[in-house]
Parts: C-alpha cells; structure tokens; sequence
C-alpha cells in the first residue's frame, strides 16, 4: 500500500489537525474519551514537541491528517528503543489496512534512527491488542504495568494523561440531570456554583468542575416529571439528590435563593437547608467543619 499515502515527522506546523484527529478517534466507542476543549489537546501535544526525546509520525493523504503517533526515544542496555504513546487512524481509514502500513513506515523509520524495538501499552481486550498482535507484536508475560497518581497542588484532581492504560480506575466524573429545559437548569447551576458551561448543545449542555473533581450535565427530556420530596407512594421517586458542602450556610443559603432555588416546605436536620432546583430536584446544602477548602489545604 502505496498510493496517496506520506508519512513524515510531526511538526508544530500540523499540530492543530493532529489535535483535530485525536480528538475525534478517541471521543468515539470504545474509549469514550472527554476533552474540556481543542486547547487543553493542543497543550497536550506540545508538551510532547517540547520534549527533547519526542519522535512523531503523521500519515498524510492529499495534504490531510489521517493517522498519528506520538513517541520517544528510550535508552536501554542493549542501544536505543522507541516507545509509542499514542497511535491512531481516522475512522474513515480504519480496517482498511491503513494503520499495518503507517505502523510498519514507522519501524523502517526508527529503524534507520539506530532504533531496535518498539514499546507500547494498550488495553487488555480492546481492538488495540489484536491490532498490535496481528502486526507482530507480543505481549511481555514477565512484566506489568504499575502506576500512580502523585497529586498536583494545583490541582490534585487532574486527568491523567495514561487514563487509557490504567485500569480499574474508577472515579465519579459527571452527575447527569433529566430535566424539561437543560438550558435554563445548566445556567441556574451555573449561577449557583460560579462554573462555566462547557458544552452546550441543543438538548444536552456539561458544566466541568473547574477543580477537576465531579461535573454536572443536563438532559432535555419531553416528558420529564420532578420527583417529588418527601417521597410517598404516589408521584415520582426521586433517584438521587446532591449535597453541598458550604463554608458559610446562612450566606450560601441567600446565594441560592438569588439563583432561583426553592426551599422545600418541610426541612428535617438542623444545620441542612433542602432546596429545590427550577426542575424540582432537591438538593442540600450543609456546613462541614473538618472539609478542607483549597485556600486550607495550602496553608
């Protein structure tokens, strides 16, 4: 396989498209990958350029991206290896045969670099492994893949760029709210926590959590129905509510009756205040004294 196929080195000059790429392919079954915004992933690659042992490979047909590889050069006992991190093929191209050619340009090209092996991890059972087998490469039976987390104190939250090589871990990212208007409930939240709408689309708009931690999303549904609280045999169950922490009750309880929340009529718990959303679903709000806020933990 020849044809209208280039394969040269990536560059700055193509990191836009190359971010384009990446993100379309890893957005897609089976990764179901999530990105704030093209920036964050255009960030995300030049660190990689700014990295002295970076090798990266784009596949090009008439001028456009359609496959990428970010790697690096690893010294070893026995020479130079390479290491891939990321590899992959625009839908249009897969399972054609694209991705067996662009990998095999790619070991001619580290190869003549004094490069001789290739590295990589993947997914255990994704397509990725029978991919990797098919061209070639095994799996290392002597070893294992360990990692972990060291928290930023910027941002002790933050994705971690291998989420996709780690496996059994499992953390709350998104709060997901059924609700007749999802506009009008993502600006209501908005107002009240002081977050940014992500993404907004016409039945379905995300807030991320700035911190990093659990975000919110909202669901336009025709026939939606508020829960009802206190809960009886009647109307519809609520499902779930959320809870708040607060530093300051008395203020954040002003703050949310200037968003638009409602206080529920029958209040249980001393020093918890039950609220309604404008789509009727009730949440709290309470004070912790041993929570630590970021401005505490950085004392």
């Amino acid at each position: 396989m020849t044809g209208n196929f280039t394969i040269q080195p990536m560059s700055a000059e193509n990191i836009r498209e190359c971010a384009d790429l990446f993100m379309r392919t890893f957005s897609k079954e089976p990764w179901n990958d999530v990105y704030e915004s093209e920036e964050e992933v255009i960030r995300f690659f030049q660190r990689y350029l700014d990295n002295d042992c970076f090798t990266g490979y784009i596949l090009t047909c008439k001028d456009s991206v359609i496959a990428l590889c970010l790697g690096s050069r690893k010294p070893w006992l026995n020479g130079m290896e390479y290491e891939i991190d990321q590899f992959c093929v625009a839908e249009e191209f897969q399972r054609q045969g694209v991705g067996s050619y662009f990998l095999s340009r790619i070991e001619e090209a580290v190869g003549k670099r004094g490069m001789n092996a290739v590295l990589l991890n993947t997914n255990r059972g994704f397509p990725a492994e029978k991919f990797y087998r098919k061209n070639g490469y095994r799996i290392l039976e002597e070893s294992v893949v360990l990692a972990k987390q060291i928290p930023s104190p910027e941002k002790t939250d933050s994705a971690d760029r291998g989420k996709r090589k780690t496996c059994v871990r499992v953390k709350p990212r998104t709060i997901v709210m059924d609700c007749p208007d999802a506009a009008s409930l993502a600006e209501f939240y908005s107002k009240l926590l002081g977050w940014t709408i992500t993404v907004r689309q016409p039945d379905w708009v995300l807030m991320r959590n700035p911190d990093g931690g659990t975000g919110f999303s909202f669901q336009s549904e025709p026939g939606y129905t508020p829960p009802r609280w206190p809960e009886d045999s009647v109307g519809q169950q609520k499902m779930l509510h959320v809870d708040f922490v607060v530093e300051n009750l008395q203020q954040a309880v002003a703050h949310a009756l200037t968003c638009g929340a409602v206080p529920a009529p029958q209040q249980f718990l001393e020093g918890v205040m039950v609220f309604f959303d404008p789509a009727g679903h009730p949440f709290c709000f309470f004070c912790d004294p041993e929570y630590l806020w970021n401005e505490d933990m950085e004392k």
